[in-house]
C-alpha cells in the first residue's frame, strides 16, 4: 500500500487537525513529500508532534521513514521505467503518417518548452553563469551529450567549465570539495531520474554553490535544490525522452551568454589571433 492509500484508508477516523495534514499530503503530494517536519507542520498549521502522531497512525515508525517512502512513491509515479513506450503503434500507420506524427511531436516539444520558459528565469541563469568562477555541468545517460555540447560552448566563450565525471565515485567527492559559493552547477535531470544527480545537487547546495536545474518537472530530485529551474518537455512519441527541447534550450543559453560577453570576446580577439598564429606555425 502506497502512502496516499494509507492516508485515504484511515481518513474517516482522523481528527479535524489530522485531516488538515492528510488534505495537505493528498492535494500537494508532489511538493509535500520533500518537506521537513517543521515545514509540513507549519503548512498544515499543526504542532510537529501532531505530524509525528499522524505518521504513526498510518503505519510508520517515524517521520524519516514516512518521508523516504513518500518520496519513493512520487518518484515511481513520475519516472517511467522503460525507454520505449509500449503503447505506440508501429503497424497500423503508413510510414508517411508515422514521420508526420514524429515531426509534429518534436515541434510540439519545442513550442511547449519555450512557452514554459520564463524570461526572467533564463536571464537569471545567464547572469549566474556569466559571474561564476567555474561552471560544473552534471548529467547522465541521454542528457550527457546535451551537457557536453553546452560545455564546449562555454569553453569557446572563455568560461572555465567542467563536465563532471559521475562514473568514478572515488573522484567525485574530491571534485565537489573544490566547489564553493563562487561556482555554479548546471544540473540536467530527466526520467528515469538518477538519484546520484539529486545527491550531487544537494552536495553542491551544501557547498554554497548556485544551481541551475534543467529538467522536465519541478518535482524532479535535483530541482528542489536549484536557484533557477528551466523546464523542458521531453516526452516523445516513441521514446520516453527526446533531447530536442533541452538541446534547443542550451543553444539559447549559449547564445544569450555570447551576447552578454560580446565586449569581453571582442577585446580578446587580438590575443586569440596571435595564439592561433603560433599554433599554425607549429603545425606547418
Amino acid at each position: 500500500m502506497d502512502p496516499t492509500e494509507r492516508v485515504r484508508s484511515v481518513y474517516d477516523s482522523l481528527s479535524k487537525t489530522q485531516r488538515r495534514i492528510a488534505d495537505l499530503l493528498l492535494q500537494r503530494k508532489d511538493t509535500a513529500c520533500f518537506m521537513s517536519l517543521k515545514r509540513l507542520s507549519d503548512e498544515a498549521s499543526v504542532a510537529p508532534v501532531t505530524v509525528l502522531n499522524f505518521v504513526k497512525k498510518i503505519g510508520y515508525d517515524n517521520y524519516s521513514e514516512f518521508k523516504r517512502d513518500f518520496q519513493s512513491y512520487i518518484q515511481s509515479v513520475i519516472s517511467p521505467r522503460n525507454v520505449v513506450r509500449e503503447s505506440f503503434s508501429y503497424d497500423i500507420e503508413s510510414s508517411s503518417e508515422v514521420i508526420e506524427k514524429i515531426r509534429q511531436s518534436e515541434k510540439q516539444l519545442i513550442e511547449e518548452s519555450y512557452a514554459m520558459i520564463n524570461d526572467d528565469h533564463i536571464m537569471s541563469a545567464v547572469l549566474l553563469i556569466k559571474q561564476a568562477r567555474k561552471v560544473y555541468l552534471v548529467a547522465k545517460n541521454m542528457s550527457l551529450p546535451v551537457a557536453s555540447m553546452l560545455q564546449r560552448r562555454l569553453v569557446f566563450l572563455g568560461l572555465d567549465s567542467e563536465l563532471m565525471n559521475l562514473e568514478n565515485l572515488n573522484i567525485l567527492p574530491r571534485a565537489l570539495a573544490r566547489a564553493d559559493g563562487l561556482d555554479v552547477f548546471i544540473v540536467f535531470s530527466f526520467p528515469n531520474y538518477s538519484q546520484l544527480i539529486g545527491d550531487v545537487a544537494k552536495c553542491a547546495r551544501q557547498r554554497g554553490s548556485r544551481i541551475i536545474c534543467v529538467t522536465d518537472k519541478t518535482i524532479s530530485p535535483a530541482a528542489r535544490y536549484a536557484d533557477v529551474v528551466l523546464l523542458c518537455q521531453t516526452a516523445s512519441v516513441v521514446f520516453y525522452n527526446s533531447m530536442t527541447a533541452p538541446l534547443s534550450l542550451t543553444h539559447l543559453l549559449a547564445t544569450l551568454l555570447a551576447i552578454e560577453l560580446r565586449e569581453k570576446i571582442d577585446a580578446n580577439q587580438e590575443t586569440y589571433r596571435l595564439l592561433a598564429s603560433y599554433l599554425e606555425k607549429d603545425i606547418s
